[in-house]
């Protein structure tokens, strides 16, 4: 608990403004027990509501991997060690997932963009390190990021907002890709 701020930006450390107060009490925390589905699942994505009523931070990850993580468990009635290492081993984006269809209505224009688009065709989402189609999405969607980002923002906070790629490919670009009436025809 800080006395004032949140620790994300420097402060003037001369005075004892933004010093800290204490600790949430272990009570305060969040917490669950016994939970209805019979288990938790978090992957630094966000684990309280709005209404918690004290500061735990900024920078979790968007929920996606958390909700892939359920579909897994839920898809199993009983698990064990295998089981629990395909969960982690698992690749599967559903940002990806989701995404795919729009960028499929693309109309391929060279060679290159048919080739592009008929590995995106046949591909499932899953971000597997050997995946041509996971690379061709990876790199498309750092080009439309650029492509509309830079324009608007200038490249240095294009660069500073990017840097963190998970916001962009899982919220700006799906909306992005489904809303396309004002973008430009030639930057897509």
């Amino acid at each position: 608990v800080r006395r004032s701020g949140d620790g994300t930006a420097p402060v003037a450390g001369w005075t004892a403004a933004h010093e800290w107060d204490g600790a949430i009490a272990t009570e305060d925390l969040p917490w669950a027990e016994d939970p209805a589905r019979g288990f938790l699942v978090t992957a630094n994505n966000r684990i309280h509501d709005d209404g918690y009523p004290h500061f735990i931070g900024h920078d979790f990850h968007t929920p996606y991997r958390a909700r892939r993580i359920v579909e897994r468990l839920l898809a199993t009635d009983r698990h064990d060690v295998d089981s629990m290492t395909a969960i982690q081993n698992d690749t599967l984006s559903l940002p990806a997932v989701g995404t795919l269809p729009h960028l499929l209505q693309l109309e391929p224009i060279t060679a290159d963009e048919r080739t592009a688009l008929a590995l995106l065709e046949a591909w499932d989402g899953d971000m597997a390190p050997g995946s041509s189609a996971a690379a061709v999405y990876n790199t498309w969607s750092r080009h439309i990021a650029r492509l509309v980002l830079v324009p608007r923002l200038g490249e240095d906070l294009f660069r500073h907002y990017h840097a963190w790629r998970e916001v962009f490919q899982c919220e700006v670009l799906p909306e992005l890709l489904r809303e396309r009436d004002w973008l430009d025809d030639d930057l897509l």
